[in-house]
């Protein structure tokens, strides 16, 4: 094939292509009538602004000043001098209030741990389930 008919050959399938894809947005634009879809509700108006930010206000005031709560439980280590160290008590948390446990970052070492020393006990006990 020559330059030209190379030429042609691109215009014409770019023609095709043109030509599907005005057929296509065509055929989407008078297939797609709104049978599913709701009306948009006006807006309501602003006048129910200024009551929902006192409520916001409200419920925010009610919140607890302290932002970590004493859980109904102490831990085993609770009103010892290990958990006022700052840098040692970060690690230790669920030991001095187990309300900590209710954390994933803290509940997730314990959960590894206990489902490893478990799956290691049935494997020892049971021969045949070791790989």
């Amino acid at each position: 094939l020559t330059c030209e008919a190379m030429a042609q050959t691109r215009r014409s399938a770019l023609s095709l292509v043109l030509a599907v894809a005005a057929v296509c947005l065509a055929a989407q634009w008078l297939v797609s009538a709104p049978a599913f879809v709701q009306p948009r509700a006006e807006k309501q108006s602003s006048s129910e602004l200024p009551a929902l930010l006192g409520a916001a206000t409200a419920l925010a005031s009610a919140l607890p000043a302290e932002a970590l709560p004493k859980g109904p439980f102490p831990g085993p280590l609770a009103g010892s001098e290990l958990c006022v160290s700052k840098p040692l008590v970060w690690f230790i948390y669920p030991l001095c209030d187990l309300v900590f446990f209710l954390s994933p970052l803290y509940i997730t070492p314990f959960v590894l741990i206990f489902w490893g020393v478990l799956v290691t006990v049935i494997q020892l006990v049971i021969p045949a389930t070791q790989p």
